[in-house]
């Protein structure tokens, strides 16, 4: 019986040797995917706000008011799909 539970520690030891160093490598690559994720969630923040003052400053112009219009119309639209 005492070889029976030696033998399957050391198999279990041997299992978690083996099964660490891949599982610290989904962490660390899950992580690194959190990361990236939320630069590109910053990058999109701000490309909007730059679209969004674009449409603005269009607006304010004779001949791009109805480009200003399409580009506030394009904010806004994100703005209902973040919503719902």
């Amino acid at each position: 019986m005492e070889q029976s539970y030696r033998s399957t520690i050391s198999i279990y030891k041997s299992i978690l040797e083996q099964f660490n160093p891949a599982l610290e490598n989904l962490v660390y690559l899950g992580n690194n995917y959190l990361r990236a994720f939320h630069a590109l969630s910053e990058a999109a923040e701000v490309y909007f706000k730059a679209i969004q003052k674009i449409g603005e400053q269009a607006l304010q112009s004779s001949t791009s008011q109805m480009l200003g219009k399409f580009l506030l119309l394009t904010v806004s639209g994100r703005w209902v799909n973040l919503k719902c």
